[in-house]
């Protein structure tokens, strides 16, 4: 069967006889092809390249009327990445210690969850530390007898009661010699 274009009313001597295209036509075809391929590339290169160059002036607008806002801008987002990737790892470290210490010492020790509940303990170590050197001193063993008014680190919430007061002169007045005098003399008693 010839199909008959309705437009011409007649068929052509290509239809009746099942001639195949020519290798001119083909190449015709396929040269068009390509370049309707090129044109729209070339139209949305041309697009891409519009919206950039817009982008770049809206860029260098933001940049004349507030400048130095775009590096802040950077700097910012690079500091909160490197926040990130640095708090990830530290959170990674921790759970590696704790599965150390679990599988170490069978339990988890006593840690502080926070910087906060650190940070009291630490002081609290430190506050009873005081203490204890502040009676060492009063009872003139290891660092020599000093007075509690030559002591820097005082605290507040610490101050002797009287009582204590008048232990601490007494021991200075009854024993005025200093541990490392004690100690020279122990050594030539023994000699």
């Amino acid at each position: 069967g010839v199909e008959i274009n309705p437009k011409r009313g007649y068929a052509v001597h290509t239809q009746v006889y099942d001639i195949p295209i020519s290798r001119e036509r083909a190449a015709s075809a396929l040269e068009q092809s390509i370049l309707e391929e090129r044109v729209k590339r070339g139209r949305a290169m041309m697009a891409e390249r519009k919206k950039n160059q817009e982008k770049e002036q809206k860029e260098w607008e933001d940049t004349m009327k507030n400048p130095g806002l775009r590096e802040d801008k950077e700097a910012n987002e690079r500091r909160e990445r490197t926040m990130r990737r640095l708090l990830g790892e530290i959170e990674e470290d921790n759970k590696k210690k704790e599965e150390r210490a679990k599988e170490v010492l069978g339990e988890l020790p006593d840690l502080p969850k926070d910087s906060m509940e650190a940070l009291d303990q630490a002081l609290e170590l430190a506050r009873a530390d005081v203490l204890r050197i502040r009676k060492m001193r009063r009872e003139g063993r290891g660092l020599g007898i000093v007075s509690d008014e030559a002591d820097l680190s005082r605290i507040a919430s610490d101050k002797p009661s009287a009582a204590e007061e008048d232990a601490d002169v007494a021991a200075t007045t009854s024993n005025p010699k200093s541990s490392a005098a004690r100690a020279r003399e122990a050594a030539e008693a023994e000699a």
